[in-house]
């Protein structure tokens, strides 16, 4: 095992591997076009990369110094509203990043990247699947038993969509299980424990959260707030989606939405890094930096 710092920006390799859960929107991934069978064996341009970069530090260095001075944030006071779930990191480094390439001509928005990686997670958007039939069968309470029998009767009633939807949550209940698994009140509840105020987008931009609540003699009750905003306005801008539906129970409020990408080949996770540089005073010459990255940018490869 190794320990390391919060703070630190953690880097993944493999094929086909990717961040699931609460990791999927704390994460960054690149997947790598492969165009042969034997890519190993291709030609590569710097067959020496560690010594190349080690040749060209200083170069390297002034660049990206060179984009993060031209950071349009540094001009903007310190409790200025952030992106992402990372504020410091953004204001550092991401919004450098993001000026940089609009400069170059390019369009990139951390805020969309990780909303669509949540989006793609598929705990969460399985999650969201569950939750959104629950809700649509038990529009205000239901008890474990109620989630037992719809699970024990998936091959039994019902048009072909209900016994499909019955499906899903009996396999997202405990995926594998034979049909004829019959699921008991106790395991239910057990089963429903682990997904408690976990907050999912559905397909429609709606944030749904599974809730709890004690009922007289020890009976628990459960519903599915249907939050019908999410911020609509921030998640048009963000993501194209819109929120259409009406809140079914009380909305959860205060609900932070669960960090949701589902990566292929490169995976890049990003922590909190440290605090921002102060702000400039205004007369840094920001115009002259903009020609400088993107004259860096337009620079020949290599």
């Amino acid at each position: 095992m190794v320990c390391t710092a919060a703070s630190s920006i953690h880097l993944f390799s493999g094929n086909n591997i990717g961040p699931r859960g609460d990791l999927a929107s704390r994460s960054l991934t690149v997947r790598l076009d492969v165009d042969r069978a034997d890519p190993e064996n291709r030609a590569f341009k710097h067959p020496d990369p560690i010594g190349w970069t080690e040749k060209r530090r200083a170069e390297i260095l002034a660049a990206l110094y060179t984009i993060l001075l031209g950071n349009p944030q540094l001009k903007a006071p310190r409790d200025a509203e952030s992106k992402t779930r990372f504020k410091m990191w953004w204001r550092l480094i991401g919004s450098a990043v993001e000026n940089a390439a609009q400069l170059a001509g390019q369009e990139l928005d951390f805020q969309k990247l990780f909303i669509a990686q949540e989006e793609d997670d598929e705990d969460s958007a399985t999650l969201a699947d569950v939750l959104g039939i629950l809700v649509a069968a038990y529009p205000k309470e239901f008890l474990a038993k109620d989630v037992a029998e719809l699970a024990n009767t998936s091959r039994l009633f019902g048009d072909e969509e209900t016994k499909s939807n019955k499906k899903l949550v009996r396999d997202f209940l405990r995926p594998g299980v034979t049909d004829d698994y019959l699921f008991s009140v106790k395991s239910i509840g057990r089963l429903l424990k682990r997904h408690l105020d976990n907050a999912v987008m559905a397909d429609d931009g709606c944030m749904l959260v599974l809730r709890k609540r004690a009922g007289s003699g020890g009976a628990v009750f459960y519903r599915v707030d249907k939050k019908a905003t999410c911020d609509a306005s921030t998640l048009e801008k963000a993501a194209g989606a819109t929120c259409t539906s009406k809140p079914d129970h009380q909305e959860a409020t205060g609900v932070p939405t669960t960090p949701k990408d589902r990566p292929r080949d490169q995976n890049t996770a990003v922590t909190t890094l440290g605090e921002p540089p102060q702000p400039g005073n205004g007369d840094e010459p920001v115009s002259q930096l903009d020609r400088e990255v993107a004259e860096l940018l337009s620079r020949p490869k290599g």
